[in-house]
């Protein structure tokens, strides 16, 4: 992104790997105009049970993979 940005100044991105990075104050020069589309964010919000953040949404998406592979579903809080 940072290297595009000064060929491309007003170029909008898409990426769907979330990412807490680019959510930084210091990255904000670079990753403005930035479309993203992912279908996981950092967590599995508030209703499931003993999930932690993540820094991004592929470590999410392999967690949540990983538990239902294993025969352990995901807990939902009433």
């Amino acid at each position: 992104m940072e290297a595009l940005r000064s060929a491309l100044p007003n170029a909008i991105f898409f990426t769907n790997q979330l990412d807490a990075r680019l959510a930084h104050p210091d990255e904000w020069r670079w990753t403005r105009n930035l479309v993203v589309g992912s279908p996981f964010g950092f967590d599995l919000g508030k209703k499931y049970q003993d999930v932690p953040p993540f820094a991004e949404s592929n470590q999410t998406a392999f967690y949540t993979a990983t538990l239902l592979a294993a025969g352990n579903p995901l807990r939902q809080i009433s």
